[in-house]
């Protein structure tokens, strides 16, 4: 499927795969494309890096407290919140408003609470999307890309999805993932799977490594390392890039 890629447009194909705004063939076009394109994938990483870093200056704002349990009163009535709460104590009438007098209230009341339904609306239903949890993949590759292996993650699920679309281990023995951060020592994630495809489940005390860390490959005996660190060749290092 990489034939139907122009290889001219490689970069601008890069910014619009991590913005999610390929179809499902060009994306699986140019995934296929970074499996065996370093170019392809170090323009996969600049976007990304590119993309994350616009969203460092930005400040989360927290909406009032109060604000849902308004919004809902308005959408659902205040049947349920007036039985929790005691009762108010009665007050005297007020005079009639300008407004009230030109008959005006009732419409005002309408459209307001024709928008904060739909501000809860788009609170409930946009605001997750708006707000995706931050993703990260890694592109790992030998030398001679032989063997590709792309992670992927999405922050805090505790899962690797792993697809292997080149090489496998030698014979008798098993792939390796690590991963490193700093200058500590590989901490392993796990073995990879026999199969081109599967998942790795990650311990929640690992989570924090995950960022700001690359990852590695190496071949080890059935098993995994038997010492806790990687004893066989290392044969693909990259660095984790995070979206979001």
């Amino acid at each position: 499927m990489s034939d139907d890629i122009d290889p001219n447009g490689e970069n601008m194909l890069a910014a619009e795969y991590v913005l999610g705004l390929l179809n499902a063939d060009e994306a699986a076009a140019f995934e296929t494309l970074m499996a065996t394109d370093a170019s392809a994938r170090a323009d996969y990483a600049r976007w990304a890096e590119d993309f994350v870093g616009m969203t460092d200056d930005i400040a989360p704002v927290a909406p009032p407290a109060a604000l849902l349990d308004r919004i809902r009163a308005a959408a659902f009535g205040t049947a349920a919140m007036e039985e929790a709460a005691p009762a108010p104590k009665p007050v005297k009438p007020a005079k009639s408003s300008w407004m009230e007098r030109l008959g005006l209230l009732p419409a005002a009341a309408g459209g307001l609470v024709a928008a904060m339904v739909a501000l809860w609306a788009i609170n409930l239903y946009v605001g997750p999307l708006l707000d995706p949890p931050a993703t990260a993949t890694v592109m790992l590759a030998s030398a001679d890309e032989g063997l590709v292996v792309e992670v992927g993650y999405v922050e805090d699920s505790g899962n690797l999805e792993v697809t292997r679309t080149a090489g496998a281990a030698p014979e008798g023995q098993v792939l390796e993932l690590w991963v490193i951060k700093g200058e500590n020592p590989p901490v392993s994630l796990g073995v990879l799977p026999a199969d081109e495809t599967g998942t790795l489940v990650v311990a929640e005390a690992l989570w924090p490594l995950l960022r700001g860390a690359q990852c590695a490959i190496s071949i080890e005996p059935p098993g995994g390392s038997p010492t806790g660190a990687p004893t066989g060749e290392i044969v693909a290092v990259a660095p984790i890039v995070w979206v979001g």
